[in-house]
């Protein structure tokens, strides 16, 4: 019996997460075990998918700019930014985040199947995705300055004047 739609779907073809390719619904539950959907937020206008492994020793540091990104922002309620951990226990995705001072939701990829599925090899990868599911922007670099041009395109993409400074 042939699945057609929703995940199992997605396994056939090369589905490598790609700039300027829509990404499908993505379906992860967060720190407290609340289901979201990608979808959900999606439409607001711009939606940072950040892949992490917790175990690695750039994880504070990501996490820690990517609240910044998410203070930033917070303000035009147009961006919702969402590391999605798919390496590591749930002990060391909390002290992570406890660590970087983030008070963001944090979505767990359970067995890294969504980073497989979207051919995330390297961790971090982060991913902008605009209002109608493009990926505008991706990056798989860990530093400020790969961050910063996240921050320009999500700029560009809710029309602020200026885009948030990481530090």
């Amino acid at each position: 019996m042939a699945i057609y739609g929703g995940q199992g779907q997605q396994r056939w073809g090369d589905n490598t997460a790609r700039t300027h390719t829509y990404i499908r619904d993505i379906q992860l539950t967060d720190q407290n075990g609340r289901t979201c959907h990608t979808g959900q937020v999606r439409g607001k206008g711009a939606l940072v998918l950040s892949f992490i492994d917790a175990t690695s020793p750039d994880a504070t540091r990501i996490l820690a700019l990517l609240e910044q990104l998410a203070a930033g922002y917070k303000e035009s309620g147009k961006v919702t930014v969402w590391p999605v951990f798919s390496a590591g226990t749930h002990a060391e995705v909390d002290a992570v985040a406890k660590a970087a001072g983030f008070t963001g939701s944090r979505l767990i990829d359970a067995d890294g199947y969504h980073a497989q599925l979207y051919g995330i090899a390297d961790y971090p990868t982060t991913l902008l995705v605009n209002a109608p599911g493009i990926i505008v922007a991706k990056t798989r670099k860990s530093g400020t300055e790969s961050l910063q041009a996240i921050s320009a395109a999500i700029a560009t993409i809710i029309e602020a004047e200026t885009p948030v400074t990481l530090a």
